[in-house]
């Protein structure tokens, strides 16, 4: 199954402010093992289903990022991106 990867305008605006390496490993690494994942949607190390709802994962990035995402259907979109300090309170980012 393909799914179609989308990113919201947030998520856009946010990767541009992270280092560098942190943009490099989410483009060569994050990106393609989440869409790996989106079709099994299960949890492992790097990735969980976040409690409360029901269509929100976060994908562990390095030991200091996080990003937020959501599969819906055949979609994946990219929320948010950030360090594990700011991303932690997810109900305040949606």
């Amino acid at each position: 199954m393909t799914y179609e990867i989308e990113s919201s305008t947030r998520f856009l605006l946010e990767v541009v402010r992270v280092p560098q390496r942190v943009q490099k490993s989410f483009f060569k690494d994050a990106h393609p093992y989440i869409q790996r994942y989106a079709e099994t949607q299960t949890s492992d190390g790097k990735i969980k289903k976040l409690r409360g709802y029901k269509y929100l994962w976060r994908y562990k990035l390095g030991r200091d990022y996080r990003v937020a995402y959501r599969v819906k259907g055949k979609n994946v979109t990219f929320l948010k991106i950030g360090h594990r300090k700011i991303t932690q309170k997810y109900s305040k980012m949606f």
